[in-house]
């Protein structure tokens, strides 16, 4: 009888007996003899033996090796490492969300693998509730594993952009937070803003990528974009007001890139004239006194596509005579302290007297307004460096301007007693 076999009660015919199993051993056989003994009533023991051979199979285990919570994105599969001991083949049980399932094993080290649509998206848990092996011998068990599957995001960087310069505002579609723009030939004002602004290094078409992240899931979507040149600088409007001069030097930026030419959008009828109509800094001259003139400079890049080809200046002129104060007040407080006669400067060979109210001259001034450049100042009246003493009074001033007859007018304002009149 095998040593390692205990009874419940050997005295009885019918018992339980329970064999113990080394580390490894998943079965043993054991011999086992039932005796039985007769007493006579002579007193004599009469007795009688059997065998039976029984086998003992291990009952069938479960172990789980992977690792407990799994993340997963829904178009891929996740793995459970099972080691599973006793008789294979082998039959085990398990649940998801309710839905039980028997599967056959063959093998005591097995993977599993499960993905959508077995699973569904975000949090799943496999419980494993009973494994047979080969004899019908079954284990109840309570192992479970965790799978997170994550929902795959679908990017959308936006339409494909032809724009004209080196920058142009994205039109990506975001859906999950996590979500950037890759870095390109250029530079983003914000990756992870799907309307981000980029600038490019050159012109040309560039393939920017938008990346969208959900936990393990990435997906990529591309947005062509072609850089078209543009004429290049341009300004924006610009008002200019001229006073009393025969002509200006207009003001547009030398281009870098492209071409330019000058035109006269209003009056439509005009004597007025460019010097050259193709350089950014033309004189425009020939114009009347009162007249209002709307000149455009248009640079144009031939190369370009027709929505990026031109770019306009406008410029806006109003030639007026020229303007005086009635008075000034010379206390050196930084305002109103010498006489402007505005366009003077534009004006060459005039010449400006200064009467006081007897009619003495007081000094007389050529060229007045132009800049002088021994003084490193424009010629201006009073100045102090004349040596002349002001005093507050009234004075007359004379203005004679080239081919134009003379102007006089008295002028006055408070603490120097100007007054206003014309010859």
């Amino acid at each position: 009888m095998a040593s390692d076999v205990d009874f419940a009660d050997n005295t009885q015919a019918n018992t339980v007996a329970t064999i113990s199993f080394e580390e490894g051993e998943i079965e043993k056989t054991a011999s086992l003899q039932w005796t039985e003994t007769v007493t006579t009533t002579e007193g004599f023991e009469c007795s009688d033996s059997d065998e039976v051979q029984i086998k003992f199979i291990k009952k069938p285990t479960l172990a789980i090796n992977s690792t407990m919570n799994q993340e997963i994105c829904e178009d891929k599969t996740t793995t459970i490492d099972l080691t599973l001991k006793g008789h294979s083949p082998f039959n085990l049980t398990y649940e998801i969300d309710g839905n039980k399932k028997t599967i056959p094993l063959t093998s005591t080290g097995t993977n599993l693998t499960f993905q959508r649509p077995e699973l569904s998206l975000e949090n799943n848990t496999i419980n494993f509730s009973e494994i047979e092996d080969n004899y019908g011998c079954i284990t109840n068990i309570d192992l479970s594993q965790d799978v997170w599957v994550y929902e795959m995001p679908t990017a959308n960087a936006g339409p494909d952009i032809d724009t004209c310069g080196l920058s142009v505002d994205l039109l990506a579609v975001q859906q999950y937070e996590d979500s950037k723009w890759l870095y390109s030939q250029g530079t983003f004002d914000d990756i992870r803003n799907p309307h981000a602004q980029f600038t490019a290094n050159n012109t040309g078409t560039l393939d920017l990528i938008w990346k969208e992240t959900n936990g393990s899931c990435t997906d990529t979507d591309t947005v062509k974009v072609s850089f078209f040149g543009t004429p290049y600088p341009v300004k924006e409007v610009t008002d200019t007001v001229i006073y009393a001069s025969k002509y200006i030097i207009l003001p547009a930026d030398s281009l870098q890139v492209g071409t330019g030419q000058w035109s006269i959008i209003e009056p439509a009828v005009s004597g007025a004239i460019f010097e050259d109509a193709s350089l950014y800094r033309s004189k425009f001259y020939n114009f009347n006194t009162g007249e209002y003139y709307h000149l455009q400079w248009k640079a144009t890049l031939a190369s370009a596509p027709e929505a990026c080809r031109e770019k306009t200046h406008n410029v806006y002129i109003k030639t007026n005579s020229l303007l005086a104060p009635t008075g000034i007040s010379p206390n050196d407080d930084g305002a109103n302290d010498v006489l402007k006669i505005m366009g003077a400067e534009n004006i060459p060979n005039n010449k400006l007297s200064i009467f006081d109210k007897n009619g003495k001259q007081v000094i007389s001034i050529t060229n007045y307004g132009a800049w002088d450049q021994s003084k490193g100042e424009f010629k201006r009246w009073p100045d102090k460096k004349l040596g002349m003493k002001f005093q507050s009074r009234e004075y007359i001033f004379m203005y004679l301007k080239e081919m134009a007859s003379p102007q006089s007018k008295t002028i006055s304002q408070s603490n120097t007693r100007f007054t206003q009149a014309t010859q």
